[in-house]
Protein backbone atom coordinates (compact mmCIF):
# COMPACT_ATOMS: atom_id res chain seq x y z
CA UNK A 1 0.00 0.00 0.00
CA UNK A 2 2.79 2.43 0.86
CA UNK A 3 4.46 1.96 -2.55
CA UNK A 4 1.15 2.50 -4.35
CA UNK A 5 0.61 5.76 -2.48
CA UNK A 6 3.94 7.02 -3.83
CA UNK A 7 3.06 5.77 -7.31
CA UNK A 8 -0.13 7.85 -7.23
CA UNK A 9 1.83 10.87 -6.02
CA UNK A 10 4.15 10.62 -9.01
CA UNK A 11 1.26 9.98 -11.40
CA UNK A 12 -0.56 13.11 -10.23
CA UNK A 13 2.44 15.41 -9.91
CA UNK A 14 3.95 14.39 -13.26
CA UNK A 15 0.68 13.93 -15.22
CA UNK A 16 1.70 10.41 -16.21
CA UNK A 17 -1.76 9.13 -17.30
CA UNK A 18 -2.29 12.27 -19.39
CA UNK A 19 1.03 11.92 -21.20
CA UNK A 20 0.49 8.20 -21.79
CA UNK A 21 -2.97 8.82 -23.27
CA UNK A 22 -1.63 11.63 -25.46
CA UNK A 23 1.12 9.46 -26.91
CA UNK A 24 -1.37 6.71 -27.74
CA UNK A 25 -3.39 9.32 -29.66
CA UNK A 26 -0.28 10.26 -31.61
CA UNK A 27 0.33 13.50 -29.71
CA UNK A 28 3.79 14.55 -28.50
CA UNK A 29 3.39 16.89 -25.54
CA UNK A 30 7.13 17.37 -25.17
CA UNK A 31 7.66 20.48 -23.06
CA UNK A 32 3.95 21.39 -22.85
CA UNK A 33 3.62 20.25 -19.23
CA UNK A 34 6.73 21.89 -17.82
CA UNK A 35 4.75 24.72 -16.28
CA UNK A 36 2.36 22.38 -14.44
CA UNK A 37 4.40 19.26 -13.61
CA UNK A 38 6.09 19.18 -10.21
CA UNK A 39 8.81 17.17 -8.50
CA UNK A 40 8.01 15.18 -5.38
CA UNK A 41 11.40 16.18 -3.97
CA UNK A 42 11.13 19.11 -1.63
CA UNK A 43 7.32 19.13 -1.42
CA UNK A 44 5.48 19.40 1.91
CA UNK A 45 3.75 16.05 2.42
CA UNK A 46 1.08 15.50 5.06
CA UNK A 47 0.17 12.00 6.23
CA UNK A 48 -3.24 11.61 7.86
CA UNK A 49 -3.02 8.49 10.01
CA UNK A 50 0.45 7.48 11.18
CA UNK A 51 -0.03 3.77 11.84
CA UNK A 52 1.87 0.93 10.21
CA UNK A 53 1.14 2.01 6.62
CA UNK A 54 1.49 5.74 7.25
CA UNK A 55 4.86 5.12 8.87
CA UNK A 56 5.93 3.01 5.88
CA UNK A 57 4.99 5.86 3.53
CA UNK A 58 7.04 8.28 5.64
CA UNK A 59 10.04 5.95 5.42
CA UNK A 60 9.73 5.65 1.63
CA UNK A 61 9.62 9.44 1.31
CA UNK A 62 12.97 9.97 3.04
CA UNK A 63 15.12 10.06 -0.13
CA UNK A 64 12.94 12.84 -1.55
CA UNK A 65 13.78 15.30 1.23
CA UNK A 66 10.16 16.26 1.76
CA UNK A 67 8.98 18.47 4.58
CA UNK A 68 6.93 15.96 6.55
CA UNK A 69 3.82 16.59 8.64
CA UNK A 70 1.42 14.07 10.12
CA UNK A 71 -1.91 14.24 11.93
CA UNK A 72 -3.14 11.40 14.12
CA UNK A 73 -5.11 11.96 17.35
CA UNK A 74 -4.24 8.50 18.67
CA UNK A 75 -0.71 7.81 17.45
CA UNK A 76 2.39 9.85 18.27
CA UNK A 77 5.69 8.54 17.06
CA UNK A 78 8.61 8.52 19.50
CA UNK A 79 10.62 11.71 19.17
CA UNK A 80 13.64 9.85 17.84
CA UNK A 81 11.57 8.18 15.13
CA UNK A 82 9.96 11.49 14.17
CA UNK A 83 13.43 12.94 13.77
CA UNK A 84 14.67 9.95 11.78
CA UNK A 85 11.68 10.02 9.41
CA UNK A 86 11.61 13.80 9.16
CA UNK A 87 7.93 14.06 10.10
CA UNK A 88 6.39 16.35 12.72
CA UNK A 89 3.03 15.80 14.40
CA UNK A 90 0.55 18.67 13.91
CA UNK A 91 -3.18 19.29 14.11
CA UNK A 92 -5.19 18.41 11.01
CA UNK A 93 -5.92 22.09 10.24
CA UNK A 94 -2.21 22.91 10.04
CA UNK A 95 -1.54 19.85 7.89
CA UNK A 96 -4.30 20.84 5.46
CA UNK A 97 -3.09 24.45 5.32
CA UNK A 98 0.57 23.59 4.69
CA UNK A 99 0.66 20.33 2.70
CA UNK A 100 1.15 20.16 -1.06
CA UNK A 101 0.45 16.42 -0.97
CA UNK A 102 -2.03 14.93 1.52
CA UNK A 103 -2.05 11.14 1.74
CA UNK A 104 -4.66 9.24 3.76
CA UNK A 105 -3.87 6.14 5.82
CA UNK A 106 -6.63 5.83 8.39
CA UNK A 107 -9.47 3.37 8.97
CA UNK A 108 -13.13 3.83 8.07
CA UNK A 109 -14.98 4.52 11.32
CA UNK A 110 -17.99 6.67 12.26
CA UNK A 111 -15.45 9.31 13.30
CA UNK A 112 -13.63 9.34 9.96
CA UNK A 113 -16.69 8.95 7.67
CA UNK A 114 -16.46 11.70 5.03
CA UNK A 115 -13.69 13.37 7.04
CA UNK A 116 -12.69 14.91 3.72
CA UNK A 117 -15.69 16.97 2.64
CA UNK A 118 -16.44 20.37 1.11
CA UNK A 119 -15.26 22.08 4.29
CA UNK A 120 -12.04 20.05 4.43
CA UNK A 121 -11.13 20.72 0.81
CA UNK A 122 -11.76 24.44 1.32
CA UNK A 123 -9.02 24.42 3.99
CA UNK A 124 -6.42 22.84 1.68
CA UNK A 125 -3.95 24.55 -0.62
CA UNK A 126 -5.17 25.22 -4.14
CA UNK A 127 -2.12 23.35 -5.49
CA UNK A 128 -2.66 20.36 -3.18
CA UNK A 129 -2.82 16.74 -4.34
CA UNK A 130 -4.97 14.27 -2.37
CA UNK A 131 -4.03 10.58 -2.26
CA UNK A 132 -6.51 8.04 -0.88
CA UNK A 133 -5.28 4.47 -0.46
CA UNK A 134 -7.14 4.09 2.84
CA UNK A 135 -10.91 3.56 2.63
CA UNK A 136 -13.47 5.04 0.26
CA UNK A 137 -15.78 6.20 3.03
CA UNK A 138 -13.14 8.58 4.39
CA UNK A 139 -13.69 10.89 1.38
CA UNK A 140 -16.95 12.37 0.16
CA UNK A 141 -16.45 11.65 -3.55
CA UNK A 142 -19.03 14.21 -4.70
CA UNK A 143 -17.27 16.88 -2.64
CA UNK A 144 -13.90 15.81 -4.08
CA UNK A 145 -15.27 16.13 -7.61
CA UNK A 146 -16.60 19.61 -6.82
CA UNK A 147 -13.25 20.67 -5.37
CA UNK A 148 -11.36 19.45 -8.42
CA UNK A 149 -13.76 21.08 -10.88
CA UNK A 150 -13.59 24.40 -9.02
CA UNK A 151 -9.80 24.29 -8.70
CA UNK A 152 -10.06 24.24 -4.92
CA UNK A 153 -7.38 21.53 -5.02
CA UNK A 154 -5.17 20.51 -7.91
CA UNK A 155 -5.44 16.73 -8.34
CA UNK A 156 -6.22 13.42 -6.66
CA UNK A 157 -5.09 9.81 -6.78
CA UNK A 158 -7.82 7.44 -5.66
CA UNK A 159 -7.54 3.68 -5.09
CA UNK A 160 -10.62 3.14 -2.88
CA UNK A 161 -14.26 4.03 -3.40
CA UNK A 162 -17.68 4.19 -1.75
CA UNK A 163 -19.19 1.79 -2.77
CA UNK A 164 -16.88 -0.70 -4.50
CA UNK A 165 -16.91 -1.13 -7.35
CA UNK A 166 -17.97 2.48 -7.94
CA UNK A 167 -21.16 3.26 -9.82
CA UNK A 168 -20.80 4.15 -13.53
CA UNK A 169 -22.02 7.70 -12.82
CA UNK A 170 -19.30 8.38 -10.25
CA UNK A 171 -18.36 12.05 -10.89
CA UNK A 172 -14.63 11.32 -10.60
CA UNK A 173 -14.69 9.33 -13.85
CA UNK A 174 -15.20 12.48 -15.91
CA UNK A 175 -12.20 14.37 -14.52
CA UNK A 176 -8.72 14.35 -16.05
CA UNK A 177 -7.28 15.63 -12.76
CA UNK A 178 -7.92 12.29 -11.03
CA UNK A 179 -5.84 9.12 -11.30
CA UNK A 180 -8.04 6.10 -10.56
CA UNK A 181 -7.02 2.55 -9.65
CA UNK A 182 -9.37 -0.32 -8.63
CA UNK A 183 -8.35 -0.94 -4.98
CA UNK A 184 -5.05 -2.57 -5.96
CA UNK A 185 -2.70 -0.87 -3.49
CA UNK A 186 -2.08 -4.14 -1.65
CA UNK A 187 -2.81 -6.36 -4.64
CA UNK A 188 0.62 -7.70 -5.54
CA UNK A 189 2.10 -11.19 -5.60
CA UNK A 190 4.63 -10.06 -3.01
CA UNK A 191 1.90 -8.86 -0.63
CA UNK A 192 -0.06 -12.10 -1.04
CA UNK A 193 3.03 -14.19 -0.33
CA UNK A 194 3.75 -12.11 2.77
CA UNK A 195 0.19 -12.63 4.04
CA UNK A 196 0.38 -16.38 3.53
CA UNK A 197 3.77 -16.52 5.24
CA UNK A 198 2.46 -14.49 8.19
CA UNK A 199 -0.63 -16.66 8.59
CA UNK A 200 1.45 -19.86 8.39
CA UNK A 201 3.88 -18.52 10.99
CA UNK A 202 0.99 -17.69 13.32
CA UNK A 203 -0.37 -21.23 13.02
CA UNK A 204 3.00 -22.50 14.17
CA UNK A 205 3.03 -20.04 17.07
CA UNK A 206 -0.46 -21.16 18.13
CA UNK A 207 0.49 -24.82 18.35
CA UNK A 208 3.69 -23.96 20.20
CA UNK A 209 1.73 -21.91 22.72
CA UNK A 210 3.44 -18.68 21.72
CA UNK A 211 1.95 -15.20 21.43
CA UNK A 212 0.41 -14.49 18.04
CA UNK A 213 1.33 -11.51 15.89
CA UNK A 214 -1.10 -8.99 14.38
CA UNK A 215 -4.07 -10.18 16.44
CA UNK A 216 -7.41 -8.45 15.88
CA UNK A 217 -9.99 -8.14 18.66
CA UNK A 218 -13.25 -9.08 16.95
CA UNK A 219 -15.26 -8.27 20.07
CA UNK A 220 -14.37 -4.60 19.95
Amino acid sequence: MSEHALALMFACLRHIPRTDAAMRRGEWLGTALRTVSRNLRGRTVGIVGMGRIGSAVAALLQPFKVRGLYADPYQKLPEGLELALGFRRVELDELLRESEVVTLHLPATPETHHLFSDDTFARMRRDAVLINCARGAVVDEAALARALKAGTIRAAGVDVFEPEPPRPDNPLFALDSVVLTPHVAAGTLDAMQAKVAGATANIGRFFRGEALQDEIDLSA
